[in-house]
Parts: structure tokens; sequence; C-alpha cells
């Protein structure tokens, strides 16, 4: 008997769907079609939004006092080591070969160790990036799943660097603009 309850429920949902589906007047032309469909995705410019924000201002300004520390200690060390090279260019003729030597591999371990504190704080930079700005990438991303969400939309995606040369508008919906009054 459940089977036959299962039956029955199943013909009663798809005769309502046929029902409505009936009360709905077609559209009379192909572009009607399309306009009638809404927007199933959202797309926008990343980074634009990104960058009116003000976190990402503050950001920038926080990575430019610490790239201005590292290029004052990359100058430092750079003079620390063209003011050694140059003393040994104007001893060389004069130094013994032990002496010449030793300069020899006391200015390759310098240049050595300069080269391993540039990758270092290169890396130091990249990682001082990403924390500085989290705080904004978590802010967009938190105004595009409240919009998308708002919207009815299934995803988002980001337009930047032509990465979707063409988005149908009809079936699309740019809310770039949406995304950075959210963040207002």
């Amino acid at each position: 008997m459940t089977m036959s309850r299962l039956l029955l429920s199943s013909l009663a949902a798809i005769l309502a769907l046929f029902v409505s589906a009936q009360e709905q007047p077609a559209p009379e032309t192909e572009a009607e079609a399309k306009d009638s469909v809404a927007a199933i995705f959202g797309y926008l410019s990343y980074s634009e939004v990104l960058e009116r924000t003000a976190d990402y201002r503050l950001a920038l300004v926080q990575i430019g006092k610490i790239e201005e520390q590292y290029e004052a200690e990359y100058r430092r060390v750079e003079q620390d080591f063209n003011m050694k090279y140059e003393e040994f260019l104007e001893g060389q003729s004069e130094f013994p070969p032990a002496i010449l030597k030793k300069r020899q591999t006391e200015l390759q371990e310098l240049m050595d160790k300069n080269v391993a504190f540039r990758q270092e704080a290169d890396c130091l930079l990249d990682s001082a990036r990403v924390e500085a700005f989290k705080p904004a990438h978590e802010k967009v991303r938190a105004a595009i799943a409240k919009v998308a969400e708002a919207m009815g939309l299934m995803f988002v995606v980001n337009t930047d660097n032509d990465a979707y040369p063409f988005i149908d508008p009809k079936r699309g919906a740019d809310i770039t603009a949406k995304v950075a009054e959210a963040l207002q």
C-alpha cells in the first residue's frame, strides 16, 4: 500500500508542475526567453573592489614602511661591501698571498651573507604582505558572499586579467558596485 501512496504522490507532484507551467505564458521569442531567466551567477573585478577598501590602503602603508626599512638595510650592507672591496683593491698588490686569500674569502663570505639576507628578506616581505592584506581580503570575501546570497546567485567569478572575455549579462550580474557598496 505504501508503494501506491508513493506513486500517487509522485503523480500529484508532476500534475502540479504541469498545471503551473501551463499557467505561465510562454515567451514569444528566444530573446524574451533569455530575458525571463534570472541571473544565476555574479561577476566582479576583485582587485577593483579590494583597492577601494580602507584595509587595503592601510596595508599598503604598512608594507611601504617595511619595504623602506629593508631597502635602507640593503643600501647599508651594499655600502659596507663596497667599502671593503675598495680597501681590498687598493691593498691587493701589497698583500702577501695568505692575507690576499683571507681577504678574498672574507669578501666572498660577505657577498654570500648579503645574498642570503636579501633572499630571506624577500620571503619575510612576502609573508608580511599576505598578513597585511589578509583583513582586506576577508572583508571583500564576506561582502561578496553577502551580496551573492541576497541576490540568490549560485557562484561569483573574478573577471580580473581577462579570465572571462565574455559573460552573458542576461545570465550573470555584475556585482562589483554592490560589493563595493556593501563594504562601506
